[in-house]
């Protein structure tokens, strides 16, 4: 069954599409819920959030290819773990209560992150992001997989572009040092 019958199937509430397109796509997009939740239990709730929403809202899609067809559930994905975070923000009311004076200080991520995938694995990279608090994890998830701006994180998130600065710095700060700390525990010696 091709995407374009699975899409049709939704659309006309097919349990057997449902199905198919729920195991074609259900690992993929677990796996940017749990880069945004901080425990499997809390990203299967957003897992099957995001395929009700995706069911609900699939005949209003404007289907062209399997990437863009993915782009949209990334997105719907992304959006209600957004939702999850937002809520526990404003529940636990974290919102403006995190500034840093130095939210400048920049390093060059991409070759960071390749040398320490060298000594970490993926699965305890993961792991270490989820135990971010909840701000940290959602700004540093925002920036550094969704190539959201500041600004765009500020908007989504109801926040000051400031505190999206502020708690990424403190994000990346936090992660670092729980990174030097397992690097140092095996004896490899990085400069970040």
């Amino acid at each position: 069954m091709n995407v374009t019958d699975l899409v049709e199937g939704c659309i006309h509430h097919r349990k057997k599409a449902q199905n198919r397109l729920y195991d074609m796509y259900s690992s993929r997009l677990y796996g940017v819920c749990l880069r945004y939740s901080g425990d499997r239990a809390e990203a299967q709730d957003i897992l099957q959030e995001s395929f009700l929403k995706i069911y609900k809202n699939i005949h209003t899609l404007k289907f062209t290819n399997e990437i863009s067809f993915y782009g949209w559930m990334h997105r719907i994905t992304v959006n209600t773990a957004l939702n999850h975070c937002r809520d526990y923000l404003k529940k636990h009311q974290l919102h403006e209560t995190l500034e840093f004076a130095n939210t400048e200080t920049e390093f060059n991520e991409t070759s960071v992150y390749e040398d320490i995938l060298e000594h970490i694995s993926h699965e305890k990279l993961l792991k270490l992001i989820q135990e971010l608090p909840t701000g940290y994890r959602t700004i540093f998830n925002l920036y550094a997989f969704e190539n959201n701006t500041h600004k765009e994180i500020a908007t989504a998130l109801e926040i000051s572009v400031n505190t999206s600065k502020s708690q990424l710095f403190k994000a990346r700060k936090m992660l670092a040092s729980r990174i030097y700390k397992i690097l140092a525990t095996n004896n490899v010696k990085m400069v970040i």
